[in-house]
């Protein structure tokens, strides 16, 4: 019974944090099709928990991101953890892009049980980095503009120093004679 009890608790913590996880869940078979997702995941493409078992996850994706995914699927074998960013499509058409962090799970004899991908939304990310390079673009265009302003300022004042300098010259021979 203490056995049972266990058991039932760390079933209910597992699936307290897989469910209340910041980022979206998505477990993965070795058939590629959806085992389980978390709440936030579903929340993030906008479909039920049951819309998405069983399918892969290359059907929430258009066909470039596609290419991502079975890129990624072919480093299965190779690598044990992958990091990359895939955008997802939202249930009414916009695309999300997110990073995933896809690990394999593996059984003792070294065989694929699943892959465990945490998938996290950029869109603030990628909101402030596009605000951030237009920013610089026009950091870039007022250094350029103030260099040809400063150019012109020093060109005028070469020209203004050397007539001066001109300007100047027979007074002070005259003052030199004297």
């Amino acid at each position: 019974k203490r056995a049972e009890k266990a058991l039932r608790e760390s079933e209910h913590r597992y699936r307290t944090m897989f469910d209340r996880a910041p980022m979206g869940v998505w477990m993965i078979g070795p058939d590629r099709c959806t085992m389980e997702v978390n709440h936030r995941l579903c929340d993030l493409l906008g479909y039920l928990p049951e819309e998405m078992l069983g399918k892969e996850p290359t059907e929430f994706a258009d066909e470039d991101n596609r290419k991502i995914f079975e890129a990624n699927a072919r480093l299965i074998p190779v690598r044990h953890t992958r990091t990359y960013e895939v955008a997802l499509r939202h249930r009414d058409g916009h695309n999300i892009p997110t990073e995933f962090h896809a690990a394999n799970l593996l059984d003792d004899d070294g065989s694929l049980l699943a892959v465990l991908a945490f998938v996290t939304e950029l869109t603030e990310r990628k909101r402030h980095e596009e605000e951030l390079r237009r920013l610089n673009v026009e950091l870039e265009q007022r250094v350029e503009a103030r260099t040809h302003e400063l150019a012109i300022a020093n060109r005028e004042l070469e020209s203004f120093a050397y007539s001066v300098s001109h300007d100047l010259r027979a007074p002070l021979r005259a003052i030199d004679g004297f």
